[in-house]
């Protein structure tokens, strides 16, 4: 159980993390720094209290999700396909030029 976890969690402790300390020592002032850490450790942490806090009321979603599982596995496998390939050709940047505004 513990091996999964940690793959899991790979991304917020590999690249991204990295990718924040990076950020946060070139910032202009140690305070300026710490404020970036701690918004990106709250950003980590608030959704598994959230999820701690509200579990009872999860329960339902939770079972709505368990019995359409198959179909949520196959529709995210397609707009992982539709993302790879838009990458691949290129045209992701003039789809996220689309969303903002």
């Amino acid at each position: 159980m513990e091996l999964f976890f940690s793959i899991g969690w790979t991304p917020c402790v590999g690249a991204f993390l990295g990718s924040a300390l990076m950020m946060a020592s070139q910032q202009g002032s140690m305070a300026e720094g710490i404020l970036m850490l701690f918004l990106y450790s709250m950003g980590l942490g608030i959704p598994f209290i959230l999820s701690a806090v509200l579990i009872e009321r999860l329960m339902g979603a939770f079972g709505w999700i368990k019995s359409h599982y198959g179909i949520i596995t196959k529709v995210s496998g397609i707009l992982l396909i539709i993302v790879g390939l838009m990458m691949m050709l290129g045209m992701m940047d003039r789809f996220l030029s689309i969303l903002t505004f």
